[in-house]
């Protein structure tokens, strides 16, 4: 991510370092000379942060590097001509490991000081390697549209790789990481990257890279990640669709009013021409269908939109019009507890509500010692061995998607929530991940909290 300068950017970067719960972060293409404490404080509002910086030369170029000292204790640091590197470990860790941030030149003529540089930085210190950033070149042609041979910067970025040992991370999130985002010539490719050396990799096993989304930037910032449960696998699936389905809907719906009033005006038209010509042409009257199935299309896409807004299910036609529902829809609900009766008192003081929420819940979700009945010699009825093992057997996929079918196709688990249809219409692509979570809830009795919070 580049171009500091502005402060409009700067803000989505600080509300993007706190949604990440960022460690480490690198800035590249900065514009800037020098970072001071206000700069920091608008990137990374937080005093345990850290930084620095080389310094662009004029409009051009420039890296500045962050980290959290509540999470990573920095003991050197080198700022070559295109890297920032730290020597540096984690808080309450033994393991000494370096970090290199990248901004790779874009003149390929220079770009073989940038693999001398990584070079001499890597004889400094022989330490499991973390290496990341800008590199401004692809390792193969599937990774660039418009890329057709196989170049020499190509061959001796690959070479780089194995001569070092290091690995190439899985990129999840997007395919390409840089798009010049041109409509005519659109080109694609993945010049940022990150790798690690293999030593590393043995420390911090089912490691990942993946492509986060951010609109204001030609470039994806691309963040390692540990691969975890199978509820956290799913989460982040599901989150990264939430943000794809927003483009679309974008698309979809953003010019509805106008796609309706175009097909308006070309049936209106086809009406004029069979009043004036006694009749339309056998091509005209298949146009006319056309266009009313297309209104007909866009106007339930509407509606299902707004009811789904609504999440009101009693809303029969023409409801869409009424000030109930449009109040329903577009509300955005804030619940908010300001006083509650706690000890037999009501009370508005913050930690009283807080303690007394907590307590609340305590005795409700508490563990309480249960008896068995006895009833003199009486004996009761016990499962037998059968019904033992058919009630631990494993979930079926079958049982899944009863219970999914039978919870209401209209219903969320909340304002963002998908809705029960969507989980019914999509079965046959997320199963596979789907049952995995229930497998491992039914093994562990835990349930990520990543995706209790996605559905």
């Amino acid at each position: 991510m580049g171009g500091i300068n502005n402060i409009n950017r700067r803000d989505v970067i600080r509300k993007k370092v706190k949604q990440w719960k960022t460690t480490i972060l690198v800035l590249k293409e900065t514009k800037i000379q020098e970072c001071n404490k206000v700069l920091a404080k608008q990137i990374w509002d937080k005093r345990s942060v850290k930084w620095v910086d080389a310094p662009s030369e004029g409009r051009s170029g420039g890296i500045l590097c962050f980290w959290d000292e509540d999470k990573l204790v920095v003991e050197e640091v080198v700022i070559g001509i295109h890297s920032i590197s730290l020597r540096c470990k984690f808080i309450n860790s033994d393991f000494t490991w370096m970090f290199t941030g990248v901004y790779g030149p874009a003149n390929p003529l220079d770009r073989k000081d940038l693999w001398r540089e990584l070079e001499e930085i890597r004889s400094l210190w022989q330490l499991p390697w973390v290496l990341g950033g800008d590199f401004n070149k692809i390792r193969f042609m599937h990774e660039r549209t418009s890329e057709t041979e196989i170049s020499t910067g190509m061959r001796r970025f690959n070479r780089f790789i194995v001569k070092y040992d290091l690995v190439d991370l899985p990129l999840n999130g997007d395919s390409f990481t840089w798009n010049n985002k041109n409509q005519v010539n659109n080109i694609r490719s993945r010049i940022d990257r990150i790798v690690v050396s293999s030593d590393w990799e043995e420390k911090f096993p089912a490691v990942i890279q993946i492509a986060l989304p951010i609109p204001c930037s030609d470039h994806c910032p691309v963040a390692p990640i540990r691969e975890g449960s199978a509820g956290f696998i799913f989460a982040k699936k599901i989150q990264i669709l939430k943000f794809k389905l927003k483009t679309w809907s974008k698309i979809e719906f953003g010019d509805v009013d106008r796609k309706l009033e175009d097909l308006e005006e070309e049936f209106m038209h086809l009406d004029m021409e069979e009043e004036t010509n006694g009749g339309l042409t056998e091509e005209q009257c298949d146009k006319r269908v056309l266009v009313q199935q297309n209104y007909c299309s866009i106007i339930g896409l509407v509606a299902e939109k707004w009811r789904a807004r609504s999440r009101v299910d009693f809303l029969q036609n023409n409801d869409k019009n009424t000030k109930l529902f449009h109040k329903i829809a577009s509300d955005r609900r804030r619940n908010h507890i300001n006083k509650i009766k706690v000890d037999g008192r009501m009370t508005q003081e913050d930690k009283e509500i807080k303690k007394g929420i907590v307590n609340h819940f305590k005795k409700i979700f508490q563990d309480k010692p249960l008896g068995r009945p006895v009833m003199g010699d009486l004996k009761f009825i016990k499962i037998d061995e059968d019904m033992k093992q058919f009630l631990e057997q494993s979930i079926s996929e079958n049982e899944v998607y009863n219970a999914i079918k039978a919870l209401g196709k209209t219903k969320a688990s909340g304002t963002d929530g998908f809705q029960v249809l969507f989980y019914l219409k999509v079965w046959e692509i997320i199963k596979f991940d789907f049952m995995k979570v229930i497998h491992e809830l039914q093994e562990s009795g835990v349930l990520d909290w990543r995706f209790k919070n996605t559905l």
